[in-house]
């Protein structure tokens, strides 16, 4: 491998590539801070030898950007951020990041932490939740937008396309709230947001859930599901909270069916 740092007034950052001859890996990560006002992080992840492709490869790269102060927009909200991801042979793991919602998987996904010289976990992760998959490709972009100086409350945005089989839209969210300030919270709020249209299946899911949130010493729990079928068995189910634990929805609601 070889890594390249740059110091200077206008940027700073650091560029990394590995190559794994026996695995048939590729890896590049940069990293740069550009008059410490523009951060820009962009990892690629190509692999050349897969039993699952043979004489095929597979490729994910990933790149986002903050900036300060941000773009303003209406009602004194700022775009302080944008990316992108793009899958090549790869697929999105949706009930992956569902079974992980509570315990960050989001982070992971959007606007994630780059460090050119230390993306082991971030590449671990990317696999897990965008696995390799023959003849499947996605693409999707991200935003951050912030309310309050100092930002109150953080709303990451993703939207991505999957086809062809499954062709399917994909949202995933995540917000967090500090009120009435950062620096003496009463209120925290985490909520992760993860949202499934599969065109082909006809289903629509929706899931919202609250994490690491809390009144004053009180933690906040809870969670929303929507399932709507409009293909072969239709239904509908919406849960504010949950339903009985005796309660058992119908296979056609089930996103994994």
């Amino acid at each position: 491998g070889i890594a390249l740092g740059i110091s200077a007034k206008v940027v700073e950052g650091v560029g990394y590539l590995h190559f794994d001859p026996e695995r048939g890996t590729y890896l590049g990560a940069l990293t740069l801070n550009i008059k410490k006002k523009v951060t820009v992080g962009a990892v690629a992840i190509l692999h050349t030898k897969l039993p699952e492709i043979p004489g095929g490869y597979s490729l994910l790269v990933m790149i986002n950007t903050t900036f300060e102060p941000g773009i303003s927009l209406p009602f004194g909200f700022f775009l302080k951020g944008l990316g992108g991801i793009l899958g090549l042979h790869r697929t999105i793991a949706v009930e992956r990041i569902r079974a992980d919602m509570t315990s960050g998987s989001l982070e992971k996904i959007l606007f994630p932490n780059i460090d050119a010289l230390n993306v082991r976990q971030l590449v671990q992760d990317l696999d897990h939740y965008f696995p390799v998959k023959s003849d499947q490709f996605f693409g999707g972009l991200m935003a951050r937008i912030v309310w309050g100086a100092p930002a109150v409350l953080v709303m990451d945005v993703g939207l991505m396309l999957e086809a062809p089989s499954p062709w399917r839209l994909v949202l995933v969210g995540m917000v967090k709230a500090t009120l009435p300030n950062p620096e003496k919270p009463v209120l925290q709020l985490r909520c992760a947001v993860l949202g499934e249209v599969d065109f082909e299946k006809g289903f629509l899911a929706l899931d919202a859930r609250l994490y690491d949130s809390r009144l004053l010493s009180f933690t906040l729990e809870g969670d929303v599901a929507l399932r709507i079928r409009w293909a072969g068995e239709s239904g509908f189910l919406l849960s504010v909270g949950g339903f009985h634990p005796a309660f058992k929805p119908p296979a056609s609601l089930d996103p994994g069916t």
